[in-house]
């Protein structure tokens, strides 16, 4: 037994409320059970119950055991003074705060016993979603309400990234959108060193060479160590001048070249290949946060995130290595990655930052515009039958299994406090 079942049966009412009687003989009306609190304190705020007759309003508390109150120290906490209930399974001693007595109730006794089963077959379940084998029974409005709630709840979760950025670490908002998105060109196998390269360049320079892909391309490859050798052909030696006159200008830095992993990867996604495309797209878009921002939807941003790099690396995969197939543009599966994992999520810490509600709708539509991931987690929940439409169903679907599922909140998922509560009377 855990506290938070206590907490799901007193929210949602799944026990018997007939004939309730305090431990200390009064009997009790429940007119609202207050709104929970996941924060300390009281485990609900402003409840509303009748004891003989007498409507209280105030918080409630809510324990296992009734010597718990004194366990955890409440009966001096100023916090709990205006408890006016107290919830528990097993009663014990009367309980006080501050010389009040606090009525306590006890509902071992009224919990439906079908309640109990439920519970205990979502405790129990060894299964990679704990109610999968009854799954089928909840409504699809309820999962799918769930499902946005969780789409949302990713988001903010995302975009404490990007707030992360900017306010502790002291970054201006377009360094920390061009931090997020280069990390995320490299995807997963070269995520951190693309990231420790957008550390290195102040983005403000790019406005400075914006009639330049060359120059950006020089700055970029130059702070990444991928000019510091002998190289093959005219394209490369001039950009290495140019990244040497660059440096010297503006105090720039380079990383250690062996930071970035060539083995192992397709030559359609090298470190080269990739930033060739994340040139070509600073390029285009002459100020990569606002024209993130302003873009009008999901067709616009799609047409800006597939910038062709230059001649030179449409043609090879490695300075002075020719490419068997032509390089371009990026891929529209990588877009759609870049849409789900950079722009969504830093339109929506936008939209937070700025009290812009548009903003956090346009993230939402975005990833309604862009295909369903296809992955081990969006796998396991199409064979339970629930098949995601779009990026918001799958990125929904991934909150749930990794934040919720996978830790066993069952009683604070919609979908298991629907299964809690299944076949009560």
């Amino acid at each position: 037994m855990k506290e938070e079942f206590l907490h799901a049966a007193w929210q949602f009412g799944l026990f018997d409320k007939k004939t309730l009687v305090t431990d200390q003989g009064e009997d009790v009306e429940i007119l609202h059970p207050g709104m929970y609190n996941r924060n300390s304190g009281p485990d609900f705020f402003n409840g509303r119950v009748r004891l003989n007759g007498i409507q209280l309003a105030g918080n409630i508390e809510i324990h296992i055991h009734s010597d718990d109150w004194y366990a955890h120290g409440h009966e001096m906490d100023a916090a709990y003074e205006n408890v006016i209930l107290h919830v528990v399974w097993d009663t014990g001693k009367p309980v006080k705060c501050r010389d009040r007595n606090i009525p306590t109730l006890s509902i071992k006794n009224k919990v439906w016993p079908r309640v109990l089963e439920n519970y205990n077959y979502l405790m129990g379940s060894m299964e990679r979603i704990p109610c999968e084998k009854r799954i089928t029974s909840v409504p699809d409005t309820v999962i799918r309400m769930w499902l946005s709630r969780m789409t949302a709840e990713r988001l903010q979760q995302k975009a404490e990234t990007a707030k992360a950025l900017v306010s502790e670490l002291k970054y201006s908002p377009e360094q920390a959108f061009f931090i997020l998105l280069a990390g995320n060109f490299g995807f997963h196998v070269n995520r951190a060193p693309f990231e420790e390269l957008a550390k290195l360049i102040d983005v403000k320079l790019f406005a400075k060479h914006k009639n330049s892909l060359f120059q950006i391309e020089a700055m970029l490859f130059g702070c990444a160590g991928l000019l510091d050798r002998e190289l093959p052909d005219a394209y490369a030696q001039e950009m290495q001048k140019e990244y040497s006159f660059l440096r010297l200008k503006y105090g720039l830095s380079s990383m250690n070249p062996a930071a970035w992993k060539f083995g192992r990867t397709r030559p359609a996604n090298f470190p080269t290949v990739r930033i060739a495309q994340l040139a070509a797209l600073i390029f285009q878009s002459k100020f990569l946060m606002s024209s993130i921002l302003e873009a009008e939807s999901a067709a616009s941003l799609r047409k800006l995130l597939s910038a062709k790099p230059s001649p030179y690396w449409q043609e090879r995969y490695d300075f002075g290595k020719p490419a068997k197939k032509t390089s371009g543009s990026l891929s529209d599966a990588s877009i759609d990655l870049l849409l789900v994992n950079t722009v969504a999520p830093f339109l929506y810490f936008s939209g937070i930052r700025a009290a812009n509600e548009e903003w956090k709708e346009k993230a939402l539509s975005i990833l309604e515009s862009v295909k369903p991931e296809q992955n081990r987690i969006t796998s396991i929940w199409r064979e339970v039958g629930f098949a995601a439409r779009c990026a918001a169903d799958s990125q929904g679907m991934i909150h749930i299994f990794r934040q919720y599922c996978s830790n066993k909140l069952c009683l604070q998922c919609a979908i298991g406090n629907k299964i809690l509560s299944e076949n009560v009377s």
